[in-house]
């Protein structure tokens, strides 16, 4: 991975239309073995990656930019959009891009929620991400998790710093990249990510290197 002074990132293999993020990785406060599933992930598929260096303590990139974060989400910002160059994702006209786009942001939550959950996924409602790419997502979730307890936009449905990645940034110049640009979160118990982190990142990398067939192919039938 390339090292930035608050991110660690991968470009990754440009036959993915994904990538996947853990920014709260970093102690004190940190989303324990987010920032480890990540980085398997990306080793074992070859998809982009983005790991946070800096703890949410310091600067929190998963929060509009502030005095506090700017500097971490600028450089955040841009190792996405280094991602999305290498593709060759973005429209001449800058005005979004050219086929569906998939951004994992792996997060971790407490085993105490009642009712109990194993994960949640979260698209800000809708409005961060397609409802039939939030489907599936939960679908071939539940098909490697079959006795897990998964909700969705519940407790955590994600800040609305997830919201500007489609439709841009009031706070700052960020335009976003459109509704091609498709984010969910997925909140991984920590019993989960502690005892069976190899069937966390089997799953991740199942999404990575299926999602193109599913969504970015000529007989897809979702539109």
């Amino acid at each position: 991975m390339e090292v930035g002074q608050y991110i660690k990132y991968s470009i990754g293999d440009v036959k993915f239309s994904c990538h996947v993020d853990a920014v709260h990785a970093q102690k004190p406060s940190a989303d324990m073995y987010t920032g480890e599933i990540v980085q398997q992930v990306v080793g074992q598929t070859g998809v982009a990656g983005i790991v946070a260096t800096i703890s949410r303590k310091e600067m929190d990139i998963n929060r509009p930019p502030a005095k506090s974060n700017a500097p971490a989400i600028k450089e955040y910002r841009e190792a996405i959009r280094k991602i999305l160059d290498s593709k060759c994702l973005i429209a001449e006209s800058e005005a979004g891009l050219t086929k569906r786009y998939l951004h994992i942001a792996v997060h971790g939550m407490r085993d105490d929620h009642d009712p109990p959950t194993d994960f949640e996924i979260g698209t800000r409602h809708g409005n961060s991400c397609d409802e039939p790419i939030a489907t599936w997502f939960r679908d071939l979730l539940k098909s490697h998790f079959p006795s897990a307890k998964i909700g969705m936009n519940n407790t955590f449905p994600g800040d609305k710093s997830k919201e500007f990645h489609r439709r841009g940034d009031p706070y700052s110049e960020y335009k976003g990249y459109g509704d091609n640009f498709n984010t969910i979160q997925v909140e991984i118990s920590r019993k989960l990510r502690t005892g069976d982190r190899a069937g966390v990142v089997a799953f991740l990398a199942a999404i990575v290197t299926t999602f193109d067939k599913r969504f970015n192919t000529a007989n897809n039938v979702d539109g």
